[in-house]
């Protein structure tokens, strides 16, 4: 690999960062079994290819654990170099097939902290050769699961490398297109369930301001997927919170998330998924507070992720309990593409060393090509954002969706191009941390008129 030369402010920047991480890439007792590609059955394509015209809708959801068990791996989120020390709880792709007779889509979560878009298309190409941008990749933006983008690894030091384990990646990339199959294989006619509620505003914070200050977004907007008898398929959940409450511990863990999904099956709520909402600048979990981390040892962030779990799925089910029910919804989707100026000089070395892939971005790393999807399901609006809003955007985005009951801004969809802002918080000083890890001050505007404008077109 050719090493670029860095300024050597930056990289004395890096190397006081990584200093005090122990970069031990040995891995003991792991048989390393190489991937082989195998040729995947495209039955996306195949129930794209059989249209029919009896106005139900057929659902099929899937859970599969994706824990590299066997292996220790770099952990994304927190700063570089902090390698897994065993498990916690499993990370897992939530996986939900929706099909109306003419048009279908996936929702596919996975608790990781994030996926770049070449990812994205790689993995679309496993399942579909013909509709790539009808399946939506999601990260739960959780800071307890493996490296899927480089940054967390041994980075810029010497030798050069990113902590993206390839090998777990790529055997993870199959499973979950085999288990989209199971969903269409296993998809059967279904109604949904619009709700939503206000989360107690105690249970997250904005971390740049006083507890009860600072913006956030606390509504909750749920989706009930259930047979016409009423047993649930999947209850999604969207959310604005970081999913890093357990803040620099070193085993996987799915954090909240993870346990919102346990309290969801076991109270008959099916396959729970989880939906971040625009969490950006920086709303995040209440024991995360500077002056609450003393007060909140391992055991009792583990005890507060559960509460919390069970805290958002009987709020959500709730929600939902009375709520008319919606036969044959009708799903449209609509997508673009959009060039984000790349300003940042340390994505742009991570992209020049090959840290961060960026296959599909062009050659001159001055711009990021990235998407913009957005997904009409019956009454629901789903706008999807190809990274991490400050909830100023998200406003936006919800206003500009004023009939959907309620509007789903999900976030570190399809892509991740970090933190996005308006202009003024972009001078606000509050966010020097949110802007060392920015595209530049031109990707939160950009991106979210881009989207307004898609949600308005043929609505």
């Amino acid at each position: 690999m050719k090493l670029r030369l860095l300024p050597l402010s930056l990289l004395l920047l890096l190397l006081a960062s990584l200093s005090a991480c122990s970069y031990d890439m040995e891995i003991r007792g792991v048989q390393m079994q190489p991937y082989v590609p195998a040729p995947l059955p495209q039955l996306f394509d195949e129930a794209m290819a059989t249209p029919r015209h009896d106005g139900v809708l057929l659902a099929g959801a899937q859970m599969l654990d994706i824990t590299p068990y066997d292996r220790k791996a770099w952990l994304a989120g927190f700063g570089p170099g902090r390698k897994s020390r065993g498990v916690l709880d499993p990370v897992y792709a939530h996986i939900l097939y929706l099909n109306d007779g003419r048009n279908a889509t996936v929702l596919i979560a996975l608790d990781i902290v994030g996926i770049m878009n070449p990812d994205v298309n790689r993995l679309r190409s496993l399942i579909t050769a013909k509709y790539p941008h009808n399946i939506q990749v999601i990260a739960t933006h959780n800071h307890q699961g493996p490296d899927t983008i480089g940054y967390w690894g041994p980075g810029l030091l010497i030798p050069v490398d990113r902590g993206v384990d390839q090998d777990w990646f790529d055997k993870t990339m199959q499973a979950i297109a085999l288990s989209v199959n199971d969903a269409i294989r296993t998809a059967q006619p279904a109604r949904l369930a619009f709700g939503d509620a206000m989360v107690d505003p105690r249970w997250s914070s904005n971390l740049w301001f006083d507890h009860d200050q600072g913006p956030k977004d606390d509504q909750l907007g749920v989706l009930r997927v259930e047979t016409f008898d009423g047993k649930a398929l999947a209850t999604v959940i969207n959310w604005a919170c970081h999913a890093e409450s357990l803040l620099h511990n070193n085993k996987i863990s799915a954090d909240f998330p993870g346990r919102f999904y346990k309290h969801c099956a076991a109270k008959g709520g099916g396959v729970g998924i989880f939906l971040a909402n625009a969490s950006g600048g920086m709303v995040t979990a209440y024991p995360c507070r500077w002056e609450q981390r003393k007060h909140y040892d391992l055991e009792k962030r583990i005890a507060w992720a559960d509460q919390l779990g069970e805290y958002l799925y009987d709020t959500a089910a709730a929600s939902v309990r009375d709520v008319p029910r919606v036969s044959g919804a009708k799903i449209n989707l609509k997508h673009s593409s959009l060039a984000v100026p790349m300003r940042n000089p340390l994505f742009r070395v991570a992209a020049d060393n090959g840290i961060i892939r960026t296959d599909d971005r062009g050659h001159d790393r001055k711009q990021f090509n990235t998407e913009l999807n957005v997904l009409d399901l019956g009454p629901c609006t789903f706008a999807f954002v190809p990274g991490e809003p400050f909830p100023s955007l998200g406003k936006i985005l919800k206003d500009a969706m004023p009939r959907s009951k309620p509007p789903f801004v999900v976030t570190l969809a399809n892509d991740e191009l970090a933190y996005m802002m308006t202009e003024e918080e972009w001078n606000d000083s509050h966010y020097r941390y949110e802007r060392s890890m920015s595209c530049g001050r031109e990707a939160g505007p950009l991106v979210t008129e881009a989207l307004v404008a898609l949600i308005k077109k043929g609505r």
